[in-house]
This record gives C-alpha cells, structure tokens and sequence, in this order.
C-alpha cells in the first residue's frame, strides 16, 4: 500500500484579544508639600511663553533653594557667588525667586521673591505671613556678595495676598503667585480649583 501523502497546511495565528485595565484614580495627598524638582518643573513649564526673542527676555527665574538661609562656608562660598551672578545678573528685568527657608520659619515654607530691576524693590508675597523685613534684608545682602548691585533696592512685604488655611500648601501658592506675576494680574487671585489642578498634575507618584 502507497503511504497516504499527507499536505500540510499552514495555521493562521489570530491575536489574543486585548484585555482593557481601567487604571485607578491617583489617589492626591492633599497634605503633601511641593518639592524642589516639582516647583523648578512647573516654574519651566509656565516660562515656556515667556522665551527669549532676539536674546532678551523679560522674566527671568532662579529655581527653590535655600541658599538664601544657609550658612556660607569657604566651601560653598565660590559656587554660591558664581551661580546667584550669573542668574541675576542676566538681561530680564524682573527675576522670580522661589525659596525654601530650610525650616527657618515655621517648618518646610516656601514663599515667593520678585526682584525688579526696574522699580529696584525685592517684594516678598508669603502665603503664611510670617517673612520679615529682615529676612529680606539677608536675600539683598546675598546678592550683593554676589556682585550684583542692589545695594539702593527697597525691600518690601506684600502683605495684599491671599493667605492658606493650613501649613502644607506653600508650595501651590507660591507657584499660584508667580503665574499671576507673570501675567501681570493686578490682583493676585486663587481658587479651590487651581489648588486642585496643580495637586492632579503632580501627584507625587
């Protein structure tokens, strides 16, 4: 007997079918303090409108730090006067300073500098209140030992801003003030929403 001829026959392959994953809510710690890289990000984020033309720009920023409240030591002190130079020595005519007081004044505090070359003043807009004239006073003296010449430059507390009911959201207002400095609202206005918005983009995750 012939051996039956066997044919072979190629199998298609079908996908296995997509299995959907609803992936759940990010859960917002509504108590949990910005950090430095959240606060730099944003602030880069809300400057992209604000790109030099023709190398200017008007609004320059210096990202949160704590050399404002740190001790200078002969290690530092080289790193410290270069970098603070070259930042605000620059060609824009207002600079934003967001500092961390390094738990200076009462805990973790942000609040927010605009220095302006204009009208020559360094105004402070502190969401809890608490900055003084003489903390003002220490950031003026830094930039001064930087070589950057604001020995005439009025130190002032903008005490017309909204104040937050609770210690960890430091960080949302200071980020709230500045965007409303860089959109030259002449009243610096905050919503639950805002608040919200801000805490849903950086979860923290």
């Amino acid at each position: 007997l012939n051996p039956q001829k066997v044919e072979s026959r190629s199998v298609k392959s079908h996908p296995s079918p997509k299995i959907k994953i609803n992936k759940p809510n990010p859960v917002i710690d509504n108590e949990r303090w910005f950090t430095d890289d959240e606060i730099e990000k944003e602030m880069k984020s809300m400057l992209v409108r604000f790109e030099k033309k023709d190398g200017f720009s008007f609004w320059g920023y210096y990202p949160s730090t704590t050399l404002g409240y740190m001790p200078i030591t002969k290690n530092n002190e080289e790193v410290y006067k270069t970098s603070w130079y070259s930042i605000f020595n620059s060609k824009c005519h207002k600079q934003i300073l967001i500092p961390n007081t390094g738990g200076t004044l009462q805990g973790s505090h942000w609040f927010v500098i605009l220095i302006d070359k204009i009208e020559q003043t360094i105004e402070a807009y502190d969401s809890l209140n608490v900055v003084q004239i003489s903390q003002l006073e220490s950031i003026k003296e830094r930039l001064v030992e930087s070589l950057w010449d604001v020995t005439k430059y009025k130190c002032i507390l903008n005490e017309d801003v909204l104040k937050q009911p609770n210690t960890f959201d430091c960080g949302v207002y200071g980020l709230i003030f500045a965007k409303s400095l860089l959109l030259n609202c002449k009243k610096i206005k905050l919503s639950q929403k805002e608040i919200k918005d801000l805490r849903l983009k950086y979860p923290g995750f």
